[in-house]
């Protein structure tokens, strides 16, 4: 049977799931069960959620929050890692199954799911989603890097001028087949960034010449909310000039990144990335552990 979720048909199953989760090592100390337990209020409150029954006993749920800019100007729904608990395909099934005739009554036309892993993605697909978005997680190590020729600095006003042209070229790439992601004017970008308090850009330099960037944030995530605390510092962008790639540029900016995160008393490293960027999903797996996935189905 399926029914409304209520955090009070939820609460014992959000407890199941905290507990398979909380020694989870990449997950930020902000994991806790009263983060939780709010998050699940808001999502019984103002989303959208089902929760399965059978023999009187909840065995499953899935709550989503209403987004009406989704994706391609449609509304849609986004279920994050804690939202859905399943004890098996079956009950998922179920779940869905409701979910998506609610969704359509709506004029939802997308779900967006994340899923901590390791977990077999082999049924989502079957269920028609696709792979969107890879949350990876890095802990810092010291290095002495004896390597001179790449560098990083934090910019500032003054690095405008020299940092455009690659602004340029990263928002090009990243809005061209496959990503086609959706990118802001790259001068107001840069523009809003170098104004924003919690970002830091770094440029990188090869020889002293700036050939890369990389925007890491101080407060707001890269990937779910539960891989961002006070000791995390998120990924949020990083290009290297393309006359300059495959010169090991980018594994050595990691290890100076690694290096300014232990002085400055960060222990975390967090990015996200969309799977359909080839280049940075082979950059990025090298040195971070993948620790969630999204998926998106189009209910059409």
């Amino acid at each position: 049977m399926i029914v409304k979720a209520t955090f009070e048909n939820v609460k014992e199953l959000l407890i199941k799931y905290y507990d398979r989760h909380k020694s989870n090592e990449f997950l930020a100390s902000n994991f806790t069960l009263d983060s939780l337990e709010k998050d699940i209020i808001y999502l019984t409150n103002k989303g959208l959620g089902y929760v399965c029954i059978e023999n009187e006993v909840p065995v499953g749920y899935i709550l989503g929050y209403k987004i009406q800019n989704l994706f391609f100007n449609n509304a849609g729904i986004y279920t994050p890692d804690f939202a859905v608990y399943y004890e098996d395909e079956t009950v998922l099934y179920q779940l869905l199954k409701v979910y998506y005739e609610e969704m359509k009554l709506q004029g939802f036309t997308h779900h967006a799911m994340t899923l901590l892993s390791p977990h077999q993605d082999d049924f989502i697909v079957q269920m028609g989603y696709g792979l969107r978005v890879m949350d990876g997680v890095r802990f810092p190590r010291k290095s002495v890097v004896n390597d001179s020729s790449v560098s990083i600095k934090v910019v500032d006003n003054s690095d405008f001028d020299s940092l455009l042209p690659i602004f340029v070229e990263h928002n090009q790439y990243m809005s061209s087949s496959p990503i086609f992601l959706d990118t802001d004017e790259p001068s107001e970008e840069l523009y809003e960034i170098l104004k924003d308090e919690n970002k830091i850009i770094f440029k990188i330099q090869y020889h002293l010449e700036t050939v890369g960037f990389s925007i890491v944030d101080k407060k707001f995530p890269a990937g779910g909310k539960y891989f961002k605390d006070d000791y995390t510092l998120a990924v949020k962008g990083t290009h290297i000039k393309t006359e300059f790639q495959n010169k090991h540029i980018g594994s050595r900016y990691i290890a100076l990144l690694d290096n300014y995160c232990l002085d400055n008393s960060y222990h975390r490293l967090a990015v996200d990335y969309e799977s359909a960027n080839f280049l940075a999903a082979n950059f990025w797996r090298k040195h971070y552990q993948i620790c969630a996935k999204s998926y998106v189905k189009y209910l059409g």
